[in-house]
């Protein structure tokens, strides 16, 4: 019958789809004395450079990559402010000036957009996102993800929205 082979091959393809949305992620704390931050501490965040793989520069992504910063961190600080990329030292008295508890320094350490529809390989991101105490300058947390797609699929999404859930869990864990 025409009807139950359509049926099929449509729940075929749905479970395709289902399988092929899995991801593999995984974050590593890179700071072993860790302590929670303040909520009432006043947040900075420096701007990110875009992600890069050999040659290639993945224009828009360091944006991309703070706003999602700063949407996970605004759930629990009481005040931030973003500044443009700079060095640690100079976001840390920007900082002092403004009165700040904590400068955030996210960075995208590997990005590969490279899978798209039936190319057959796996996006690869991994980000880091360090705080530090704006007093002394020290490392306050530090945490990187890791994540990939586990399987080729046929949606062209870039690997940032394999960090969407890890991030949110990482910033949570630091408060």
């Amino acid at each position: 019958n025409c009807e139950d082979s359509m049926k099929r091959i449509i729940v075929a393809m749905l479970l395709c789809f289902c399988v092929t949305a899995c991801a593999h992620m995984n974050i590593t704390p890179v700071s072993e004395s860790a302590k929670k931050l303040d909520r009432a501490g006043k947040v900075f965040f420096v701007s990110v450079a875009d992600g890069r793989y050999g040659s290639i520069t993945y224009t828009g992504t360091g944006n991309e990559f703070a706003s999602l910063v700063l949407v996970e961190f605004a759930k629990y600080a009481s005040a931030y402010e973003i500044l443009p990329q700079m060095p640690l030292a100079s976001a840390i008295g920007e900082a002092k000036a403004k009165d700040a508890k904590y400068v955030v320094m996210p960075e995208i350490l590997f990005y590969e957009d490279r899978n798209t529809p039936m190319s057959g390989r796996r996006d690869q991101i991994t980000v880091k996102v360090t705080v530090y105490l704006v007093d002394d300058s020290s490392m306050v947390q530090s945490s990187m993800i890791t994540a990939n797609n586990q399987w080729a699929t046929l949606v062209n999404n870039r690997p940032m929205v394999l960090i969407n859930k890890p991030l949110a869990e990482l910033v949570k864990n630091f408060y």
